[in-house]
C-alpha cells in the first residue's frame, strides 16, 4: 500500500492534490447542474447536445497547440490563469440568475470559452505531473489522481443533489466557481514548475507535429488511443442521458439519481485499487475487459425493471458493477499512455491523445442529442452500450493492446 502513495511523500504533489480535489469536486457538481439547468430552462435534448459540441470543440481546435505551449511556458502560471478565468466565466451563470438575465443564454455564451482554457489546463497539467513527482512514480501519480477524481464523484453528485433541490441548478454552478480559485490558490503555492526546454527553441509548428508523429508511428498508442475514442464517443453524453432518462423518463427524485451516482464513484474507487496490484504487462488485457463489461452494464441499466423498491436495488448493484468497470479502464488508460512515451515526449503525446478524444467527444455530444430526441434515454443508454462492446471486442482481435506491442519505457530515465 505504501508503494501505491508513494508519489504523496512529495508535499508539492500533496499540495497538488489537493487542489484538484476541490476542483473535481466542482467539475462534478458543474457536470450534473449544467444538464439540469438546460433541461429546465430549454427542455430539448437538441440544447443539450449544442451545449456540449460548445465545451468539447476547442479541443479539437487549440489541444495540440495548447500541449506545445504548455512546454513552452510556465506550468504553473498557465494552470493558474486558467483557473482563474474558468471561476469568472463560471460565476457569470449564477450572477444572471440573481440579476434576472436570460441564464440559458449566459450558460451558451461562456460555453466554448470554458472549453478553451479547460484545454489550456489540460495541456500544462499533462505536462506538470512528470515535472512534479518524477518518470519513476508517473504511474501512481496518473493512478491517485484517478481515483481522487472517482472521489470526487462520491461526494459531487450527493452535493448536488441536495444544493440543487435548495437553490436550483444556477446557483449550485457558484460551487464550482469557487472550487477554481481554491485550486488555484494552491498553484501559487507550489515551487517553479519548467518551462520552455534548453537549447534551441523549435517553432511551435514542428514541436506539435513531432508529439503528432511519434504517436502515428507507435503501435500501442495508435490503438489505445483509438479505443479510448471510440469509448469517448459512446459515453460524451452519459450524464446528460441519464438525467434526461431520470428526469423527463422516469420522473424519479434526483436525490435517488445523486446517490446512485456516488455508488458508481464508490465503485470505480475499488476497480481503480484493484488495477493497482495488476503487472503493468496485464493492463492491456484490463482495460479492453473493462470496456466491454461497462458496456454490458449500460444495457442492462436500461432493461431495468419491476417496483420501484426493486428498480432502485437493481441500480444501485449495477452502479457498483459499471463503477468498477469504469475504474479499472480509466486507470489502465491512463497509466498506459505515460509508460508507452519517452519522458521528454510525454507533455506533448498526453495533448495529442487527449486532442483526438476530445474531438471524438464533440462528434459524441452531437450525437447525443439526436439520439435523445429519436430513442430517449433508455434508447440512448443501449446504444451507447451496444458501442462500447462493439469498442472493447474489434480492439481485442489485433493484439496491439493485448500483448501491449509497441512496448514500455519502464526505465524512469527514458
Amino acid at each position: 500500500m505504501n508503494e501505491r502513495v508513494r508519489p504523496l511523500k512529495q508535499w508539492p504533489f500533496r499540495l497538488f492534490v489537493a487542489g484538484r480535489a476541490v476542483s473535481m469536486v466542482g467539475d462534478v457538481v458543474s457536470r450534473v447542474a449544467v444538464p439540469l439547468l438546460i433541461l429546465d430552462q430549454a427542455g430539448s435534448g437538441i440544447e443539450l447536445g449544442v451545449v456540449g459540441v460548445l465545451q468539447t470543440a476547442p479541443s479539437f481546435c487549440f489541444g495540440l497547440v495548447a500541449g506545445a505551449l504548455a512546454d513552452r511556458l510556465e506550468k504553473r502560471i498557465t494552470m493558474f490563469a486558467a483557473d482563474v478565468g474558468s471561476a469568472l466565466l463560471t460565476a457569470l451563470i449564477p450572477l444572471a440568475h440573481v440579476l434576472g438575465f436570460d441564464v440559458f443564454t449566459v450558460t451558451m455564451a461562456v460555453a466554448l470559452p470554458l472549453g478553451m482554457l479547460r484545454v489550456l489546463y489540460t495541456g500544462a497539467y499533462t505536462a506538470a505531473v512528470p515535472e512534479i513527482v518524477g518518470r519513476e512514480d508517473l504511474p501512481r501519480a496518473m493512478g491517485l489522481l484517478q481515483i481522487i477524481e472517482a472521489a470526487a464523484h462520491v461526494v459531487g453528485p450527493a452535493l448536488v443533489g441536495l444544493l440543487v433541490a435548495r437553490m436550483g441548478a444556477a446557483s449550485t454552478l457558484a460551487v464550482d466557481a469557487c472550487s477554481f480559485l481554491v485550486s488555484a490558490a494552491a498553484l501559487c503555492a507550489l515551487p517553479r514548475l519548467p518551462g520552455a526546454r534548453s537549447g534551441a527553441r523549435k517553432s511551435l509548428g514542428r514541436e506539435v507535429a513531432e508529439g503528432v508523429r511519434f504517436v502515428t508511428s507507435h503501435r500501442l498508442l495508435r490503438s489505445i488511443i483509438l479505443l479510448w475514442s471510440a469509448v469517448t464517443v459512446a459515453t460524451a453524453g452519459i450524464i446528460p442521458v441519464m438525467m434526461f432518462w431520470v428526469s423527463k423518463d422516469l420522473h424519479v427524485d434526483m436525490r435517488w439519481v445523486g446517490l446512485a451516482m456516488s455508488i458508481f464513484a464508490a465503485g470505480s474507487i475499488l476497480g481503480a485499487f484493484t488495477v493497482s496490484r495488476v503487472p503493468k504487462e496485464r493492463l492491456g488485457v484490463v482495460l479492453l475487459t473493462g470496456v466491454v463489461v461497462y458496456g454490458a452494464v449500460l444495457i442492462a441499466v436500461s432493461g431495468a425493471s419491476g417496483s420501484s423498491n426493486a428498480r432502485m436495488l437493481l441500480f444501485a448493484l449495477l452502479a457498483v458493477a459499471g463503477g468498477a468497470a469504469f475504474g479499472t479502464m480509466t486507470v489502465s488508460y491512463y497509466t498506459l499512455l505515460p509508460l508507452a512515451t519517452p519522458r521528454d515526449l510525454v507533455g506533448r503525446v498526453g495533448s495529442t491523445a487527449k486532442t483526438v478524444t476530445q474531438a471524438f467527444q464533440s462528434i459524441g455530444m452531437a450525437a447525443t442529442g439526436a439520439v435523445l430526441e429519436v430513442l430517449r434515454g433508455a434508447g440512448s443508454l443501449r446504444v451507447m452500450g451496444v458501442t462500447m462492446i462493439l469498442a472493447g471486442l474489434l480492439s481485442a482481435l489485433p493484439s496491439s493492446i493485448r500483448r501491449l506491442d509497441g512496448g514500455l519505457f519502464l526505465d524512469a530515465r527514458k
